[in-house]
């Protein structure tokens, strides 16, 4: 199958941002219905700890 919510967590932000965290619990779910011919979007909220606190996120510029 898929990752876990917690490796998805951790992935995510490092890819976004340059920081590594741990993903420690589900804080919050959202399941939002838009129609009934449209999207539907099911967003998980995950509480995770700086692996190093004195970290910073890494900026990334765009250029089109």
């Amino acid at each position: 199958m898929g990752e876990s919510f917690f490796a998805c967590a951790e992935r995510e932000t490092l890819e976004e941002t340059g920081l590594r965290v741990k993903g420690v619990k589900v804080v919050a779910v959202t399941n939002d219905v838009f129609d009934a011919t449209s999207k539907h979007y099911i967003t998980m909220f995950i509480q995770c700890t700086m692996e190093d606190a004195e970290a910073q996120p890494k900026v990334s510029c765009i250029s089109t």
